[in-house]
């Protein structure tokens, strides 16, 4: 196990330099919800709810984002507040509001749509022959109805300035045959009347529209955009997002509405009608406009039965789908123009998440009723993956090169797409055919290493990325790896480190999707983590009380019900091979202890097993795992007053905590991975009497690494890779020791997911410890608010296993140098003195410069503090800093990047 720990060492993620043509701000976005009703019935302008409503649910206002912040797992940057309901009936200025401070305070933004169905529906039932315009300019008047509505959406702090006029005008008459529907003039009238009014209001606000309708048919917001963009009635100088609503597909009785058509259709049609909008956009009034998709789904009604293997918005195929419009939303246009910029799956929680409902289009399934939370369908979870995706997109292209099997359908049914992020290379493949794909490559660099007869290929011209020269490899799985399939109807992400090696591979299965399960990680580097064994239906060999001490060593172990030790018996497990059936706990007495090594454990057939259950113990009793997998259990590891040595391991893939430690009188936490849990640690009441340990571990795919609460503080947390979604350590109301010294730092290295930054890395409260941080390691926490602890300089980085970025070796060109060594040669070559000095340091090198360059002095946490310009053949040169600490000059010279350590008294 120590090798796999070490292998993975040399590919740990290293930042790479940014490229151009990043995936759009608010691409990651979305619909909040439908909710039943709005208004109330003292509202004006409310047409159909006689009774007051304000989006209450059981007494409390509808929280879209919920406990456990199913919204904002999806790194959604805005959300809408718009749709049939929205426009129907007025809402309240309270409701504009709590929708606007869900938001802000997820820090999302809010896109508000105005209401207009509602006023117009009232001017036509006092009179049926009121003509539009006389309604618009009763509304835009002096206290009119649209100075209302913006009094209602702009009269508080943080107010919303995304504003979106109407809802799908162009289909107004089948809401109830309240109205006709409007016009491309009528349109253009609203649009040219309001904005301005909108605009003098929010002065800087952008404005979405005109929201349109897809309405099943391809050509019908083109025939619209004929007039709309560039046409006769050219609203392009009133909106800023030119957008619509999608869904492709009708209800389950249309002829061509098929698992081909709905494969086929986003590489296809969808691509084709995108090009015509893109087209009419660039010869319009305003060709700055941006497209906008602000509803999408697959489908217009569901099938009766919405089940996860039919053909609804519920089901498996329809998350593939809503991935693939994902990214084929994202594939720039062969003329150049740009991508789709918002993409808004409708909906977040519609019709109380009942899958019966012909018009649930929810991405969670089942009701909303604090405190239970609905889970994530097929299409939430495909998002959550597509989340990964950050900074530049790239669309692979496949290539089948007489693979087998063969594919299902027309296109192959498979599509890829990768981005290229601050620390490696991601890419999500999505395969919708019935068969696995055993032999495939991801080329990076698609115009050489060309695969050979039989192998699928899946390209990515990224040829003229700066990295490419980092990279060990151009392709994976390369020369002596072998590559677990591309399994069936399953979508894969795939992460590679800047070198081009796997760091960690995840996938969603079918099963998956109907189990209710999220997606689990395969592999973590090339260690497989998700085993499936169906031995546990031929009875077990191991289970009920156990009193006396048992050991097996290279036996593989079938345990079909629950183990309890009892008696002080120790159960021993060396090079073992454990099936552990759903629902299953390993449990242990006061007196009882567990020793496994160089073992497996893993739950029957994927199905997750609960774990091993060390509780009211006398602090006698231990826990040891060496060198062990520990894999499907929902808690792996939990004890109360137990000395705990867990190191060298993998534990992967649990619903809640890897480990759970109680009133531990010591622990050593060392060397492990972790991966795909809700929080990889959590420690509270630890004893102070003996130095605990959380050393050289990895934390990878979860919401936090670590939590602590009411904990004791004699512990080291040193040279682990934090990779979180939310907080690295939460250390709340307990002690905490200094990390790290006046001579060396702490080593750690914190990388919130979704921006690849140094965010939220320590939130503590209780003692006030001091953080020791190397050079190189406070150039990572660039952001002041990264810890709430007090940062001190350390007169040395740590060398960590766990973190390349410590070392010397370049992954790409980061804006701040990686210090190197000051070796006696470079001391000679580039001389800063007097130092320690009073302000003013003399500059020298050994010959003169053979080019310009830039001398950088930067502070302990990596600003830029003052630069000198030097030019060919200067040799001397004078900095002045004005302030007392420790600083750092960097130049390049002689073609090293040359650092050196200076203190200012």
């Amino acid at each position: 196990m120590k090798k796999s720990l070490l292998l993975l060492i040399h590919v740990l993620f290293m930042s790479i330099i940014s490229a151009q043509n990043p995936i759009p701000e608010f691409y990651h976005s979305g619909n909040g919800w439908m909710p039943d009703n709005v208004g109330n019935s003292n509202s004006p302008g409310t047409l159909y709810q006689p009774v007051d409503f304000h989006h209450n649910q059981n007494g409390k206002f509808y929280d879209i984002f919920g406990k456990t912040d199913l919204v904002k797992d999806l790194n959604y940057k805005m959300l809408r507040y718009n749709g049939i309901v929205h426009d129907l009936n007025r809402p309240t200025a309270a409701q504009y509001k709590q929708f606007v401070d869900s938001c802000r305070a997820h820090n999302i933004e809010p896109l508000i749509g105005l209401p207009f169905l509602n006023y117009f529906y009232l001017q036509r039932k006092n009179d049926s022959a009121v003509h539009i315009d006389t309604v618009i300019a009763r509304a835009i008047q002096p206290g009119g109805y649209i100075h209302q509505i913006l009094d209602d959406v702009t009269g508080y702090a943080g107010a919303a300035n995304f504003f979106a006029l109407t809802n799908e005008p162009d289909a107004y008459k089948k809401f109830r045959n309240t109205v006709d529907s409007l016009t491309s003039r009528d349109i253009f009238e609203i649009y040219s009347k309001m904005v301005p009014i909108i605009r003098a209001k929010v002065p800087d606000c952008k404005i979405v529209g005109p929201e349109l309708t897809s309405e099943m048919v391809w050509g019908h917001p083109l025939n619209y955009s004929i007039d709309l963009i560039g046409g006769n009635f050219d609203i392009t100088p009133f909106v800023d997002y030119y957008s619509y609503h999608l869904y492709p597909f009708p209800d389950c009785c249309n002829v061509g509405y098929s698992d081909s058509a709905m494969v086929n259709h986003p590489s296809y049609r969808f691509q084709q009608n995108l090009q015509l909008l893109r087209n009419r956009i660039a010869s319009s009034a305003n060709p700055n406009v941006k497209l906008a998709i602000t509803e999408v789904n697959m489908v217009v009604k569901n099938q009766s039965n919405n089940g996860v293997m039919d053909r609804s918005s519920n089901s498996h195929r329809a998350g593939q789908f809503i991935a693939s419009m994902w990214g084929e939303a994202q594939r720039p246009s062969h003329n150049g123009l740009g991508p789709i910029e918002m993409f808004q799956v409708w909906s977040i929680h519609e019709s109380g998440g009942d899958p019966s409902s012909p018009t649930d289009f929810s991405i969670l399934n089942g009701p909303y009723n604090p405190p239970a939370i609905p889970k994530g369908r097929s299409t939430y979870w495909h998002l959550w993956m597509m989340k990964f995706l950050q900074d530049k997109f790239y669309s692979g292209t496949y290539s089948h090169n007489g693979a087998s099997p063969v594919a299902d359908y027309p296109n192959h049914g498979i599509r890829a797409f990768a981005s290229v992020e601050k620390a490696g290379i991601r890419v999500i493949v999505i395969n919708q055919n019935d068969k696995d794909y055993p032999n495939y490559r991801i080329r990076f660099d698609n115009t050489i290493n060309a695969p050979g007869s039989g192998t699928l290929s899946l390209d990515f011209n990224m040829k003229n990325e700066p990295h490419l020269s980092q990279l060990d490899t151009t392709y994976y799985p390369f020369a002596g790896i072998t590559a677990l399939p591309l399994k069936a109807n399953t979508t894969t992400m795939f992460t590679f480190t800047c070198h081009g090696a796997l760091f960690h591979r995840m996938d969603y299965t079918l099963e998956h999707a109907l189990n209710g399960e999220m997606p689990k990680l395969r592999q973590i580097n090339h260690t497989e983590v998700d085993i499936y064994y169906a031995a546990c239906s031929r009875g077990g060999n191991l289970g009920g009380d156990i009193s006396a001490d048992t050991y097996f060593n290279g036996d593989t172990i079938v345990i079909n019900s629950n183990v309890n030790l009892v008696n002080g018996a120790l159960l021993s497990l060396d090079n073992c091979y454990v099936a552990i059936a759903e629902g299953v706990t390993i449990s242990a007495a006061a007196g009882s202890s567990i020793e496994i090594r160089n073992s497996k454990l893993f739950g029957c057939n994927g199905r997750p097993w609960n774990g091993l259950e060390m509780l009211n113990g006398t602090e006698e009793e231990h826990l040891i795992i060496e060198n062990s997998l520990l894999l499907n259990a929902t808690n792996p590891v939990k004890t109360d007053r137990i000395n705990v040595s867990i190191t060298g391991n993998i534990l992967a893939n649990g619903e809640n905590t890897a480990m759970v430690l109680t009133r531990s009188p010591v622990y050593d936490i060392s060397n492990n991975i972790v991966g795909g849990f809700r929080t990889g640690l959590s420690t509270s009441e630890t004893s102070d009497e003996q130095l605990s340990l959380i050393v050289e571990n990895v934390f990878i795919e979860m919401d936090n690494a670590i939590r602590r609460s009411d904990d004791g503080g004699n512990v080291d947390i040193l040279c682990n890779y934090f990779k979180y979604r939310r907080e690295g350590i939460r250390s709340i109301n307990s002690q905490l020791k200094d990390q790290g010294t006046s001579s060396i730092g702490a080593g750690n290295k914190f990388i919130q997911d979704g921006n690849d930054l140094a965010t939220k890395c320590i939130v503590h409260s209780g003692s006030a410890p001091v953080y020791y941080a190397g050079y190189y390691e406070a150039m990572l926490l660039t952001d002041p608010d990264a810890m709430n602890i007090p940062i001190y300089p350390a007169s040395a980085d740590r060398e960590c296993a766990t973190n390349m970025l410590l070392a010397a070796a370049n992954c790409g060109n980061f804006t701040i140098p990686l210090k190197v060594d000051e070796t006696n040669v470079e001391k000679a070559d580039f001389l800063v003195y007097p130092n320690p000095g009073t302000g003013v340091f003399n500059i020298k090198f050994s010959t003169p410069i053979n080019k310009e360059t830039t001398i950088y002095v930067r502070d302990i946490i990596g600003r830029v503090v003052t630069t000198k310009r030097l030019n060919q053949g200067e040799q001397n040169s004078i900095i002045e800093i004005n302030t007392k600490g420790l600083f750092f000059v960097s130049v390049e010279h002689k073609g090293n990047i040359i650092t050196q350590k200076i203190i200012v008294e």
